[in-house]
C-alpha cells in the first residue's frame, strides 16, 4: 500500500510530542499499519480513531507513572540504545530530555555508596536471566537524597539469548521515611522501662511495648487488635473505666492507683497515668497508658508518716519552733509542725493538725516588720537550696534566730525551718551598748570622714573631722536632715539623689570640694556612700566614708601641667628640628653648589680639581652628619614614622655593595657576598634598612686595613632573619663593646685618622628597634668583628616590594612634570629665591643646562608679578620667604588661568618628611632639598 500523502500524514500526526521509546514508536507503527490496512484515505477515520485511542492510553500511562511516582526504561542489549520515560527523568532530578539516556547518566545520580551494588544488580540480572528487584539511593543536583525501588526484567530472543531489558524505577522516599518513623517510634516505646499501651474507648489495645508484655506475661499478638478478653476483665474496675472514659471522650489526663495483694502475702501499688490521644485517620480517640510500680514510694510515705509522728513528740519538747515542707506550693500541707512553732507565730487553734504553707505564711506576715522582704528572702533561700541562719526582729519587739536546713528524704527535697526566740539574750546584749561612747571616740580618731544617715535622710552620726569641714561641731549636725545642711545653691538635688541611691542599695562614689569656712585652701574629699541596716532595728541606713585627696588633686593638676608642658616642648622641638634642617642646609647649599659648578669647569687644573673634590667630600660628610643628627633627634622625639613592608633582601644588599664598591676598591678591600644565600624578604622600611646596611658596611671598610676583606651573609631562624657583616679588621676589646651603641661614643677612635661622629651605630640601633629588630656585635682584639642585626621574615609578594628609595619614597607620588613645547627653541625658567647666594648657585646650575633662559627674582612679590605678566615654562620656587612664602605663591599661580598649568618645583632646605609630604599635597610637581645635587636637578628638569 502506498504511503499517505503529505497532507494526510500531517493530519494524522499526533497532537502532542511523545518520547522516542520503542513501545511508543510501536504504537505509532501500529496506527499507521491499521491506517494502511483500512485502505489509506478510505479508512482514514478509523485509523485516526485508533491512533487517538493509543494516544489516550499513552497519556493515561504517563499520568499513572506520575501518580505512582514510577518511571520506566527500555534497554536494547544488542544496540545499546536506551530510552527513559518522562517520570524516569523526574525521579533522577533531571528535566525531560536534557540528555540522552545512558548507563553513565544512570550511574551519575546513584549515591556513591550504592554504585557498586547497582552495578552488581545489573550484572546479576544479565547473568541469571531473571527479574531482579533492588533498593538504592539517588542524589539530586540540589543534594536531596531519594530512595528508589528498581525492578528489571530480561527478555530473550528465539535462541534464548537476552536482547532487551525492560524495567521500572519507583521513588519510595516517603514510604521509606514513614517506615523509619514507625521503627523509631517502636524503638522509643520499647526503650521505656515502664509498661506503655494504647487503648481505645472500647478497651481494644492498639499498641503495647516490650515492658508491658514482660510485666503482664501477655504476648503482643494475643492482645493487640483483639476484642476485649480475659485480660481486660482482670484489670477492669469502676475507677479505671471512669478514668478511661474521661481521658478518651473528654480529653482529660487521668491517674489511677491500684493496690494489689500478691498470693504470697506481699502487696504492690501500681499507678497508671492516662494521656488523651486522637488519631482522626486511624484508630480515632484513644488513651496512652503508662503504668509504673510506686510500691517503694508508698512504703516510704508510710514510714515517713510514722517517723513524723515520733519526731513531733520529740521536738514538741524543744525551745525551737520547727516546720518541714516538701513543696513550694502554698496550698500544700506541711509535713511537720511542732507546738512551739505555733506558739511563736501565734497560729490560731482550730482543732485540726493540718497546716498549709500559706496559712503559716499569713501568720508570719502579721509579725514581720517588712513582710514582702522577709517572704522574698525565705523563698530565695528555698530556691538556692543552701543552709542559712540569720536574726529576725518582729514588729512586737521579739528577736528570733531563723535557720534553714534543706535535706533529702527518700529522694525528695525536704526543707526544714527552725525559729528560736532569743529576745532575752538580745536584751542581755543591751549592756554592750554602753561602750558606744568609747567606740565613737575611736571613730572620731579615724583619719578620715564618717557619717551615718537614717532612711528619712537625717544625720544620726558624723565624726569630728567631717563636722570640722563645714565649721561645725558634730552635735550641730546630728539630728538635722541632709536638706537642712546643704547650703550651696544648686547642690541640694544632686546630694539628695546620692543618698537615695545609697538607700536603694547602690554603692555611690563621688568627689566633693569643701571650701574652708575660715578662708584659705579648701579640702578635696573622695566620698563613698554605702547602704546598710541598723543592727538594733533593722532599719535601712546610709553609711558615708570620706578620704582626703587634696594632695592627689594637686598632684593631678601638676601632672596635667607637666603633660601640657611636655607637649609644648615636643612641639617646640619639632619646630627646632625643622628650623635646624633649614638653617644648616642653607649654607651647605652654597658650599656644595659652587663646588659642583667648579668641579665641572674644564679650565681648572688637576690640583684645583683635587681641592674641589676635598671640598665636596668634606661638605657631603658634614651633610651626612647633619642628616644623622636630625634623624636621631626625630627618632628620640617620636617624629619618625617607619612604614614597614616586604623588602627583597638580596636586591637591597646588591645596591648597598655597589654604593661602597668604589671606596673598597680605593683601599684594595675585598667585598664578598656568601654563596648559597636564600632569596627572601624581610619586613622593614627599605630606605632605613639601606641606611643601616650602608653604615655597617662603611664602618667595616673605614676601620679595616688595606687589603682586608668584608663579607656579608644572612640566615633564617624561625620567623626571624639574621643578617651579619664580617670583617678581618683589628677587632674591638670586649670590655669596650658595651659602649658601642651610645651616641657620640667612638671608643677612642678619635685619636686615629679615621673620621666619624659616634652617631651611626646609635642611629642604627634606634632604626632597627623601630623596625622590630635588634643589633649586636661579636668581636675580639686581633680577630676582626661581626656586626649582626635581626628583622622579621616577610611572606609578601616580592614584586610589590620597594628597594633603595630616596627620602621621599614614603610620600605621595609626585605630580608629573612636563614643559610644554613652544615654537621658540629655548625654555624660560623663573627662579624665585630670597637668599642671593642660593639664587646665584641655582642660576649657575641652570645656565649650564642647554636650552634654558634663566630669570631670577629675590622678591616673591616681584617673581609672582613677572610670572603672571609673562608665564614662564617652569618655576623653581623657594619655600621659606618673607611676606609671601612658597605655598602662598604656588596658590596664586594655580589660581590664575595663565599660570595654572605651569610646572612648579619646590627648592627648600627644609628636608623634614612632613614638609615633603605637605609640598606634594599642596601641588608642587617636585620637591628638591638643599644642598642641591646637580644630577638630581637635571633629572627633575627632564
Amino acid at each position: 500500500m502506498a504511503p499517505p500523502e503529505p497532507a494526510t500524514a500531517a493530519r494524522l500526526a499526533p497532537p502532542v510530542s511523545l518520547p522516542d521509546s520503542w513501545w511508543r514508536q510501536g504504537l505509532r507503527r501500529l496506527g499507521l499499519w491499521l491506517w494502511r490496512l483500512g485502505g489509506g484515505a478510505a479508512s482514514d477515520d478509523q485509523g485516526e480513531a485508533d491512533l487517538l485511542a493509543l494516544q489516550r492510553s499513552e497519556r493515561h500511562l504517563r499520568l499513572a507513572e506520575q501518580l505512582a511516582n514510577l518511571g520506566s526504561f527500555d534497554w536494547n542489549l544488542r544496540t545499546g540504545e536506551r530510552h527513559w520515560s518522562d517520570q524516569h527523568y523526574t525521579i533522577w532530578g533531571l528535566g525531560k530530555g536534557v540528555a540522552l539516556p545512558s548507563f553513565e547518566l544512570f550511574l551519575s545520580r546513584i549515591h556513591p555508596d550504592d554504585v557498586d551494588e547497582v552495578r552488581a544488580w545489573q550484572q546479576r540480572a544479565l547473568d541469571e536471566r531473571r527479574a531482579v528487584r533492588q533498593r538504592y539511593r539517588v542524589v539530586h543536583p540540589d543534594g536531596d537524597v531519594r530512595y528508589i525501588l528498581g525492578h528489571s526484567e530480561l527478555h530473550l530472543d528465539a535462541d534464548g539469548q537476552p536482547w532487551r531489558m525492560l524495567g521500572t524505577v519507583q521513588d519510595i522516599t516517603d514510604q521509606h521515611r514513614a517506615d523509619m518513623l514507625v521503627r523509631r517510634h517502636a524503638f522509643i516505646a520499647n526503650a521505656i522501662t515502664d509498661p506503655v499501651s494504647v487503648i481505645d474507648g472500647d478497651r481494644v489495645y492498639h499498641l503495647v511495648n516490650d515492658a508491658w508484655c514482660q510485666d503482664t506475661g501477655v504476648a503482643r499478638e494475643a492482645i493487640v487488635g483483639q476484642p476485649p478478653g480475659p485480660f481486660q476483665a482482670l484489670v477492669r474496675s469502676d475507677e479505671r473505666d471512669s478514668a478511661l472514659h474521661a481521658c478518651v471522650h473528654l480529653g482529660v489526663r487521668q491517674s489511677v492507683m491500684r493496690h494489689i495483694v500478691l498470693p504470697g502475702g506481699g502487696e504492690r501499688w501500681m499507678e497508671t497515668v492516662m494521656f488523651p490521644y486522637d488519631e482522626p485517620q486511624g484508630i480515632g480517640r484513644a488513651a496512652v497508658l503508662v503504668t509504673r510500680d510506686v510500691s517503694d514510694a508508698q512504703r516510704s510515705q508510710r514510714a515517713l508518716s510514722v517517723s513524723v509522728d515520733n519526731l513531733r513528740l520529740t521536738l514538741n519538747a524543744t525551745r525551737e519552733g520547727i516546720f518541714a515542707s516538701d513543696t513550694l506550693d502554698d496550698q500544700d500541707r506541711l509535713l511537720f509542725t511542732n507546738q512551739r512553732l505555733r506558739d511563736i507565730w501565734q497560729v490560731p487553734e482550730t482543732g485540726d493538725d493540718v497546716l498549709t504553707s500559706g496559712q503559716l505564711l499569713a501568720c508570719m506576715r502579721a509579725l514581720f516588720v517588712d513582710p514582702e522582704r522577709e517572704v522574698a528572702r525565705m523563698r530565695s533561700l528555698q530556691a538556692l537550696g543552701a543552709a542559712a541562719q540569720d536574726r529576725l526582729t518582729l514588729n512586737d519587739g521579739r528577736v528570733l534566730v531563723r535557720q534553714f536546713a534543706p535535706t533529702l528524704a527518700a529522694g525528695r527535697a525536704v526543707r526544714v525551718w527552725s525559729f528560736r526566740d532569743v529576745t532575752l539574750e538580745d536584751r542581755a546584749l543591751q549592756a554592750l551598748r554602753e561602750s558606744d561612747a568609747r567606740q565613737r571616740a575611736l571613730l572620731d580618731a579615724f583619719p578620715g570622714y564618717l557619717l551615718r544617715a537614717s532612711a528619712e535622710l537625717r544625720y544620726t552620726y558624723v565624726n569630728q573631722r567631717l563636722a570640722a569641714l563645714s565649721g561645725r561641731e558634730p552635735l550641730d549636725i546630728v539630728g538635722r536632715t541632709v536638706a537642712e545642711m546643704v547650703v550651696t545653691p544648686g547642690r541640694l538635688d544632686i546630694t539628695l539623689q546620692r543618698f537615695e541611691r545609697a538607700l536603694a542599695g547602690e554603692s555611690v562614689v563621688y568627689e566633693h570640694h569643701f571650701a574652708n569656712p575660715a578662708g584659705g585652701p579648701g579640702r578635696d574629699v573622695l566620698m563613698t556612700m554605702e547602704p546598710g541596716r541598723d543592727p538594733a532595728t533593722g532599719e535601712r541606713v546610709v553609711f558615708g566614708f570620706g578620704v582626703d585627696i587634696s594632695r592627689q588633686k594637686q598632684t593631678e593638676v601638676a601632672l596635667i601641667k607637666a603633660r601640657d608642658d611636655a607637649e609644648q616642648a615636643n612641639r617646640a622641638k619639632s619646630a627646632f628640628l625643622s628650623s635646624m634642617s633649614h638653617e644648616l642646609r642653607t649654607p651647605m647649599n652654597a658650599v656644595l653648589g659652587f663646588a659642583q659648578l667648579l668641579g665641572g669647569d674644564a679650565s681648572l687644573g688637576p690640583r684645583q680639581q683635587r681641592h674641589i673634590g676635598q671640598i665636596l667630600q668634606g661638605g657631603r660628610h658634614l651633610l651626612s652628619l647633619i642628616n644623622d643628627l636630625l634623624d636621631l633627634a626625630r627618632i628620640e622625639s617620636g617624629k619618625v614614622e617607619v612604614d614597614l613592608q616586604p623588602v627583597p633582601l638580596r636586591a637591597l644588599v646588591a645596591d648597598c655593595l655597589a654604593l661602597v664598591a668604589q671606596e673598597a676598591l680605593q683601599r684594595a678591600i675585598t667585598l664578598e657576598l656568601a654563596a648559597g644565600l636564600p632569596d627572601l624578604q624581610v619586613q622593614a622600611n627599605p630606605r632605613r634598612l639601606q641606611q643601616v646596611l650602608l653604615n655597617l658596611l662603611g664602618n667595616a671598610l673605614k676601620y679595616n686595613h688595606e687589603g682586608g676583606w668584608v663579607r656579608l651573609d644572612w640566615a633564617v631562624d624561625g620567623g626571624t632573619v639574621l643578617c651579619q657583616v664580617h670583617d678581618n679588621g683589628p677587632g674591638i676589646d670586649e670590655a669596650l663593646q658595651g659602649r658601642l651603641f651610645r651616641v657620640f661614643e667612638r671608643l677612642d677612635a678619635e685619636r686615629t685618622q679615621v673620621q666619624g661622629s659616634g652617631i651611626g651605630l646609635a642611629l642604627c640601633r634606634r632604626l632597627l628597634t623601630a623596625m622590630k629588630g635588634e643589633i649586636g656585635v661579636h668581636s675580639a682584639l686581633g680577630s676582626g668583628s661581626t656586626f649582626w642585626f635581626t628583622l622579621p621574615l616577610a611572606h609578601g609578594d616580592m614584586a610589590r616590594s620597594a628597594l633603595a628609595v630616596p627620602a621621599a619614597a614614603t610620600l605621595a607620588p609626585l605630580m608629573p612634570l612636563s614643559i610644554e613645547p613652544v615654537a621658540r627653541p629655548r625654555y624660560r625658567v623663573l627662579c624665585i629665591e630670597d637668599n642671593p647666594v642660593n639664587l646665584m648657585v641655582l642660576e649657575c646650575m641652570l645656565e649650564s643646562c642647554p636650552g634654558l633662559d634663566v630669570e631670577c627674582s629675590v622678591s616673591p612679590e616681584a617673581g609672582l608679578a613677572r610670572a603672571l605678566a609673562e608665564p614662564p615654562d617652569l618655576v623653581l620656587l623657594d619655600i621659606q620667604m618673607p611676606v609671601l612664602n612658597g605655598y602662598q605663591v604656588l596658590e596664586r599661580l594655580r589660581a590664575h588661568p595663565a599660570t595654572r598649568h605651569v610646572p612648579v618645583i619646590a627648592v627648600s632646605a627644609d628636608a623634614m618628611p612632613q614638609s615633603l609630604a605637605r609640598g606634594r599635597a599642596a601641588g608642587f610637581n617636585d620637591y628638591l632639598t638643599k644642598p642641591l645635587e646637580y644630577p638630581l636637578l637635571r633629572a627633575a628638569l627632564r
